[in-house]
């Protein structure tokens, strides 16, 4: 798939809803990997290590800003392999960032959210993919 394609929301068999249902196949993944890397530095020295300095910490969300914002300026420029593992990487870092909130809640209370949005986005490409409505208004 091209740039083209994308901004034209249309994928190699031309069909919107397959692109839609990419899209949540991607958001279910990145859920998953900010599960895991949160989930890796709670139970793991590197959350101490985080949030020993409010320097540090600040500095990740300045990266995972200017991710979001690089990502932006550069999409049309890099190949699909350069902004796969730019997806990867700010899920990672986002999975770090908010890995403070396994420390203040109750790891039962937090499980079933994720759980919750990982199905959400399975739910929503199924529907995606298998809908003949025009799905992008």
């Amino acid at each position: 798939m091209n740039n083209q394609e994308v901004f034209n929301g249309e994928n190699r068999n031309g069909n919107l809803s397959d692109f839609f249902a990419g899209i949540y196949r991607w958001m279910a993944m990145g859920v998953i990997i900010s599960a895991i890397f949160a989930g890796i530095t709670i139970y793991t020295n590197v959350f101490s290590f985080v949030f020993s300095s409010t320097v540090f910490y600040y500095g990740l969300i300045g990266i995972e800003l200017l991710l979001v914002i690089g990502i932006q300026m550069i999409i049309r420029k890099v190949t699909p392999k350069v902004a796969t593992g730019l997806f990867l990487l700010y899920s990672a870092i986002n999975g770090i960032t908010l890995s403070v909130i396994f420390y203040i809640y109750d790891i039962g209370t937090i499980i079933p959210i994720f759980i919750g949005a990982v199905v959400l986005y399975a739910i929503l490409a199924f529907m995606g993919y298998n809908t003949k409505t025009n799905l992008s208004s």
